[in-house]
């Protein structure tokens, strides 16, 4: 016999307490999340309370649709965040102050929209904390107020200013922490500088290309105290060495120019001794050497991202480094170099706080010596290796066991012989998640020998790699532990079967869906060398007839 206050007792909704409702919400992907709102309405309260929660949730309006007064309007929304996303505003009135008060974020992506408009939104979103103008047109009206006062915004991102909008907010916005600005022309600069120069009391985050005039505007900023910035020089590197010199609080850094040496790194690092975080790209790198003892001056160093110019396909190679030395790296990403397969791989080894290591498009000269340091990383969580190349594969693969490692990410276009493939999975026993894209060696008898040795593995992805249906087959009748299983874009597995029955979740993505684009890809290849011939020919053509006519 059923008990009559089993409802209200132990399922009633409102006996959980709100902070363990907000604890399980936040493991809800965003599908089951929106449909936790319609349960009822004090897990729809739950969720509207907490502001963590609610900022996944993006309204999106329609693309290539023009908003205009005809525009329906939106009713009931509980969203704090709106996206908009190619298409131009004629108006906004009266339709967004509906919702507008409730927005906390706008994503301005691609968007054409006058000022004046513009101004009425931003009027009309009070509680605005985050404005993300992006790629957008901003077009200046003749006549507009340009009055606006935006007392939460916090964050304001840009990727080409517009002078109009950036003279509207420059006296609007005095507790803003973050400003981003891609691009910026000579013209704008006077109104941006004087934006900086309102919130330099409040500002953390700054992102900039480094000119003499920004320079000379930051040295006049005593309030000015920055632990974040993104700057960029052009031809000067000796800009960004005197903008570390104004701002000895910064604790993050990225740097992107030509010129960066390990000397210009090295003094860097002495002028910021509290630097924690450190990117750098080299932008127009030929073969050139780094020197790696730039990192003797960052004793409080935990995050090193080293990238080479992606444009140029230029390898910088880094140089030996003292292996003696102990680093208190705890995040190390390298692209686009060339790695010295003998300190290098020494000094790794002894990085004994690193837990997330990341190569990707890198010229790997001693694959034994770097699985080897692979094994001496106690305290290794995730590890990726995306599109390297190793010059030589010995005949014998080295052997090692990391038992710390939990997620393993790896892509080898250039095959990877299989007893070394092999080897390297087996080498970390405890994965939880394995991600397999572009692997020809991988195939149905890793998979078979994989879900015995791998007892722990709870998700899983196979991008265009050698399996089959029998694979679909192997997991349907062994499923081990696995929560998760992504199966994209592989040209020999047809269906998934029964497999969702077995799996909580099942992604597939059948092969031609991504042929598609390879086929769209190939035709506009082919449509581009015509022209090439074409234009050519046309030369040729009128070369020779001006020649033959004279």
């Amino acid at each position: 016999m059923s008990n009559p206050n089993l409802q209200t007792s132990v399922l009633d909704p409102g006996r959980f307490p709100s902070e363990l409702l907000e604890h399980i919400f936040r493991h809800l992907a965003l599908r089951d999340l929106k449909s936790a709102l319609l349960v009822c309405r004090h897990w729809r309260d739950r969720i509207g309370a907490s502001s963590t929660l609610m900022g996944r949730v993006v309204l999106r309006f329609p693309k290539d649709r023009p908003l205009d007064r005809r525009h329906p309007g939106v009713w009931h929304v509980m969203a704090r965040r709106a996206r908009l996303e190619r298409c131009s505003v004629v108006s906004v009135e009266p339709w967004w102050a509906a919702f507008g008060s409730k927005l906390v974020r706008i994503d301005l992506s691609m968007v054409t929209v006058d000022l004046p408009v513009l101004l009425v939104m931003l009027r009309q979103t009070t509680n605005l904390r985050e404005l993300d103008v992006g790629y957008s047109t901003v077009v200046n009206g003749e006549d507009f107020d340009g009055d606006l006062r935006l007392n939460s915004l916090e964050v304001l991102l840009f990727h080409r200013a517009s002078p109009g909008l950036v003279e509207a907010l420059k006296n609007g916005c005095p507790r803003l922490k973050r400003l981003s600005v891609t691009h910026h022309t000579a013209p704008g600069e006077p109104d941006l500088l004087e934006l900086v120069q309102t919130v330099q009391g409040t500002l953390k985050v700054l992102k900039l290309r480094l000119t003499d005039t920004v320079l000379e505007a930051v040295s006049e900023m005593d309030q000015l105290k920055l632990t974040n910035a993104w700057v960029q020089h052009c031809n000067d590197v000796l800009l960004t060495v005197q903008f570390c010199r104004l701002q000895p609080t910064l604790t993050t850094l990225s740097v992107f120019g030509r010129d960066i040496t390990g000397s210009i790194l090295a003094e860097i690092g002495e002028l910021l001794p509290n630097l924690k975080h450190l990117s750098v790209c080299f932008a127009g790198i030929d073969h050139e050497t780094l020197s790696m003892d730039f990192l003797r001056t960052m004793p409080k160093l935990e995050s090193l991202h080293l990238l080479g110019d992606p444009h140029t396909r230029r390898f910088k190679h880094l140089q030996p480094i003292d292996p003696s030395r102990r680093a208190n790296l705890k995040s190390l990403q390298l692209k686009y170099l060339s790695v010295h397969p003998d300190e290098t791989w020494q000094f790794l080894a002894r990085s004994h706080r690193i837990q997330t290591l990341s190569l990707a498009f890198c010229h790997l000269q001693n694959w034994p010596q770097f699985a080897q340091a692979l094994g001496r990383l106690p305290s290794l969580k995730q590890l990726t290796l995306h599109y390297n190349t190793v010059l030589a594969w010995p005949q014998t693969p080295t052997r090692f066991t990391n038992t710390t490692t939990k997620a393993l990410t790896l892509s080898f276009p250039i095959p990877i012989p299989k007893n070394h493939l092999d080897s390297l999975l087996y080498s970390f026993p405890n994965l939880s998640e394995l991600n397999l894209a572009e692997t020809r060696t991988f195939d149905d008898a890793t998979i078979q020998h994989l879900s015995h040795r791998f007892a722990k593995l709870r998700k899983l992805t196979i991008k265009s790699c050698s399996i089959t249906d029998d694979t679909v087959r192997h997991f349907c009748q062994h499923p081990g532990q696995l929560e998760r299983l992504e199966l994209r874009t592989n040209s020999r597995v047809s269906s998934v079967g029964r497999l969702e029955e077995k799996i909580d979740t099942v992604v597939f993505v059948p092969a031609e869906m991504g042929n598609r684009f390879r086929v769209f890809e190939s035709r506009v290849v082919w449509i581009c060398w015509v022209v090439v011939f074409a234009f050519a020919f046309a030369c040729d053509y009128y070369y020779f007839s001006e020649n033959y006519y004279q």
